[in-house]
């Protein structure tokens, strides 16, 4: 099944957009310009989304599988929920400009160094209990939200209270 070039181009009263299972390719524009679209959520199956299918909408929360994270919209969006991750999450997350939370999948095991680099409104992260381990410098420039040495463990927290939320226990 496929959405095609326009086929929602304009629609003003649309806030929030799930594609269902199915769905193998979203054309150019498909919801371009759709004003008051707020809420996207796509499936891990869709197999062609083009770059421009949601252009100058302003999507503020989005839920999508990783195998997609280069191909969303991101300019607005402050809320992202991961559907589904590679066991090592390396996705430069810097790129969402406005971002400030972030709900990561259980099955994760590694947070590689810079995946929240630079994340300059970044104050919510949901770590999954299936982190086991965080790279140095995975939070690195994220002034609102950084990862803690202190004496047997690691914490995520900012400059105000840097002890915020236990992450894990030293080796």
């Amino acid at each position: 099944h496929r959405i095609e070039t326009d086929a929602f181009t304009n629609c003003d009263m649309l806030t929030e957009v799930t594609i269902n299972e199915g769905v193998s390719n979203i054309d150019s524009y498909a919801f371009g310009y759709c004003d008051a679209l707020e809420t996207l959520n796509l499936p891990n199956l869709a197999y062609f989304i083009a770059s421009d299918a949601f252009g100058d909408c302003k999507i503020k929360y989005i839920t999508v599988g990783h195998e997609l994270l280069g191909i969303i919209p991101k300019n607005d969006v402050t809320k992202l929920t991961l559907s589904s991750s590679n066991e090592t999450l390396t996705y430069p997350f810097s790129l969402f400009p406005k971002l400030q939370s972030v709900v990561l999948p259980e099955g994760i095991t590694t947070i590689n160094r810079d995946t929240f680099n630079n994340c300059q409104y970044l104050v919510n992260v949901n770590i999954p209990n299936s982190v086991n381990v965080i790279a140095d410098g995975a939070f690195d420039n994220s002034p609102l939200l950084n990862l803690y040495e202190h004496e047997n463990g690691y914490y995520l927290g900012n400059e105000d209270n840097p002890y915020l939320v236990w992450v894990k226990v030293k080796d």
